[in-house]
């Protein structure tokens, strides 16, 4: 069932369409970052055939790049478009600028967790509007700045975590082929250095000539498809990242307007909770909605904890707060006014009408 009657569908299809824009500048992203990462590593020179030592004592060429600052600068650009994608400008010149250059401004709106925030105070006008006639109350500007400032300083917490951890992933995977590639120099090395014994070359010379047939560039190849392999393991973590960003972002902006504007305090203030994918509500957020009837339960505002309440516990310790309930929730609250009722088609209408 698709309540098409609720500009709250509306909203929820929005979600969707916001997580689906930011996944797609994710990809783009880490296929130019995988790209770029390659080209940099082509570049550098990874074994150094005359720093060898003297003396026949099994040492090879080794490994001498560093990698965290050859790879840092190109790293740190697509971390910062990324960043762009769940806060938009208020992630900072720098960002904007990496979103520019990048493309993703093709891609995505700026900002998927603001343009959540604002959508869900937005709908919440629109709804209020549609069935009164009248204009919905907005909330003070400054209030809503002061709410995405806050919102967004969480924001940046987390996705420091999740880039972190990109970060981290991409440099031990550049480090994993650079260490492929110095111990097939060893083999080739020690293989080539003794057949030159064998064939009476002193140690010294036959090391060195070995040494020259050891490729001293690190194959593209090797460290492309690890690069690839940790961006796709982390884009599950970044699909986990951005799903709560917007749903916690939308949830948000719904509580307040319920409780600045509706008033979270008084009691004849009743809100329907609505699973707008209904047909996919879990087996929580089913009955949480629903009667045995059909018929939609209808709660007090101040019987819902804070939004987000549920992030991190086990199932069994979920508890009525605002939606979003869990993650990957599609649920909002309905604000139903006095003398309004709610179908169990998902219809607001003037009690009794028909």
């Amino acid at each position: 069932m698709k309540f098409a009657k609720l500009p709250h569908q509306d909203h929820a299809d929005l979600l969707d369409d916001l997580e689906t824009m930011a996944m797609d500048a994710y990809d783009l992203l880490m296929r130019g970052l995988v790209k770029d990462l390659t080209k940099v590593a082509k570049k550098q020179k990874l074994a150094k055939s005359d720093d060898l030592p003297r003396g026949w004592n099994g040492e090879v060429p080794r490994i001498e790049v560093d990698f965290n600052s050859i790879f840092q600068r190109t790293i740190q650009k697509y971390l910062d478009a990324l960043r762009w994608t769940i806060m938009g400008d208020a992630a900072g010149k720098e960002a904007t600028q990496a979103a520019i250059s990048l493309g993703v401004r093709d891609v995505t709106l700026p900002g998927v967790a603001p343009a959540a925030y604002l959508d869900a105070i937005d709908t919440q006008a629109e709804y209020v509007a549609k069935l009164t006639g009248k204009s919905g109350a907005q909330l003070d500007k400054e209030l809503v700045g002061k709410t995405l400032d806050k919102m967004l300083e969480t924001n940046d917490r987390f996705t420091d975590e999740s880039l972190l951890k990109l970060q981290n992933r991409l440099l031990s995977a550049a480090e994993m082929a650079a260490q492929r590639h110095n111990a097939a120099n060893t083999a080739l090395v020690h293989e080539e250095a003794h057949a030159g014994i064998a064939d009476g070359e002193s140690k010294k010379d036959a090391l060195a000539a070995a040494a020259k047939l050891a490729p001293d560039r690190l194959a593209a190849i090797d460290l492309t498809r690890d690069l690839k392999k940790a961006v796709e393991t982390h884009r599950t973590d970044w699909t986990r990242l951005i799903s709560t960003d917007v749903a916690l972002a939308s949830g948000t902006g719904t509580h307040q307007v319920m409780q600045e504007v509706y008033g979270a305090k008084d009691d004849t203030v009743m809100v329907a909770w609505v699973a707008m994918r209904d047909e996919k509500a879990c087996d929580w957020c089913g009955p949480t909605s629903r009667r045995a009837d059909g018929s939609f339960k209808l709660y007090r505002m101040d019987e819902f904890l804070p939004t987000g309440s549920n992030y991190g516990r086990k199932r069994k310790e979920w508890t009525l707060c605002i939606p979003p309930a869990h993650p990957n929730c599609r649920c909002s609250l309905v604000y139903l006014p006095p003398g309004f009722e709610i179908t169990k088609d998902g219809d607001v209408r003037v009690r009794g009408k028909k």
